[in-house]
């Protein structure tokens, strides 16, 4: 089977991931001193109780973002290079394309194409009338911040060939 990523693509994720992560940390400590200095300063009182919040607020959207980037482009092994694992015995007539064609992951097969949905998830699932459900644990219920959402990978892999 012959491999084709799209690796510039994922380094250029994986350090928007460690770039946001950091940046949003930087900004709450900025924050928080703030709140640690100000009060010696001649600083107005309403101005100290809303200018922590602001980097507060952004501080956390931005490390979502990180910790989001940095699950799915930073850890090893990355769903792509789990696939490629999974599929090696695959004779050279087959294809598999990373990031390189408008669905993330699409397998040319003699057969026709393929698209591949990936989801970096563990546990038991169901599905009962096209609605996908994931039991409850509490590991899951610990990390919901930064984990990407089950959703719908039918309706994923139907707009993906579209």
């Amino acid at each position: 089977m012959q491999i084709v990523r799209d690796d510039s693509l994922v380094a250029r994720r994986k350090k928007i991931g460690t770039v946001t992560s950091l940046l949003g940390i930087g900004i709450i400590a900025g924050g928080m001193v703030f709140t640690w200095v100000a009060p010696n300063k001649d600083v107005p009182e309403q101005l100290l109780l809303y200018v922590p919040l602001l980097p507060l607020l952004l501080g956390v959207i931005l490390s979502n973002i990180g910790v989001h980037f940095s699950n799915r482009w930073g850890r090893t092994p990355r769903p792509d290079e789990i696939l490629d694992k999974s599929l090696k015995g695959l004779s050279r007539e087959y294809k598999l394309y990373h990031f390189a064609l408008p669905a993330p992951h699409v397998l040319l097969s003699p057969g026709g194409p393929v698209v591949l949905v990936i989801k970096y998830e563990g546990g038991k699932y169901s599905v009962e009338d096209g609605k996908w459900r994931q039991g409850f644990s509490l590991m899951r219920l610990l990390s919901f911040m930064g984990r990407e959402g089950l959703g719908n990978p039918s309706k994923d892999a139907d707009y993906q060939v579209e």
